[in-house]
């Protein structure tokens, strides 16, 4: 059981600030609000992204939240949906219906929903929201959806200094169980291995390209020389050309003749 708890124990130390503050929720049911400086807002929603999937295998959405989103924008925003196989050449206009309406059936709730300047949302989502947390099931395209076993909801919104950002609704306030302002100086572990990765891979196609030109330059340099072996000639051999003997001449004397010897 020791030797659990320190394995643990050093996987936790191994996370970051972020992947923390998600792993804490998730293994007690609860939520976390992110803020970061508004310039950073970005690079926090892509960790995110980056990490959600890679780290804790989840689903997730983004939801782009302003004063304009309605409460059926919100809840449609919410849903991820099972890829449908693609139509064959066999099937029937009702086939293919039936399959659209079994996607409509297959979609659900994402295991993590990012909210982008939640705090802008009219007060009426906000409500939404806290009914959502507190059962666990939304009503969207007239139907009740429950959310996953695994579920975390992540406002992010922008915040200059701890303590110095926007508030909710008091009471889906207090239904966070905390707030972290992630400081940009801690960085952002999962962007900058895939861009290390993304550099990695767009060097090795500079790499590939440089081969490649080389070849083509090897090879137009060889089939040169080969030419210049196969077709060279001395100057002895050099063919003067009679001019009087035309190819194109048949014997017969030109009709122009006439008209430019008469001029």
């Amino acid at each position: 059981m020791a030797s659990i708890t320190t394995s643990l124990s050093l996987k936790a130390q191994e996370l970051t600030d972020i992947e923390l503050a998600i792993l804490i929720c998730l293994a007690t049911d609860e939520h976390p609000i992110l803020t970061t400086p508004a310039h950073n807002i970005d690079s926090l929603v892509y960790e995110l992204c980056l990490l959600v999937p890679r780290v804790f295998q989840l689903t997730h959405v983004i939801i782009y939240c302003s004063p304009s989103t309605t409460p059926e924008d919100f809840a449609s925003e919410l849903l991820v949906f099972s890829m449908p196989p693609s139509p064959r050449s066999t099937d029937t206009p009702e086939s293919i219906a039936l399959q659209r309406n079994r996607l409509t059936a297959s979609s659900s709730i994402a295991h993590c929903i990012i909210a982008i300047n939640f705090d802008r949302v009219p007060h009426i989502i906000q409500i939404q929201v806290l009914e959502m947390l507190r059962t666990r099931r939304i009503l969207t395209r007239g139907a009740v959806l429950p959310v996953p076993q695994r579920f975390v909801f992540i406002p992010v919104m922008e915040e200059d200094a701890p303590g110095e950002g926007p508030r909710l609704t008091p009471h889906l306030h207090h239904s966070f169980a905390m707030s972290h302002w992630h400081d940009p100086e801690d960085g952002y572990m999962n962007m900058e291995a895939d861009e290390i990765h993304q550099d990695k891979i767009e060097e090795r196609k500079r790499r590939k390209e440089r081969q490649q030109n080389q070849n083509q330059e090897e090879a137009w340099t060889s089939a040169g020389r080969d030419i210049e072996r196969g077709e060279g000639t001395s100057a002895g051999d050099s063919v003067v050309r009679d001019e009087s003997e035309d190819p194109e001449s048949d014997g017969e004397p030109d009709p122009l003749d006439f008209f430019i010897t008469e001029a």
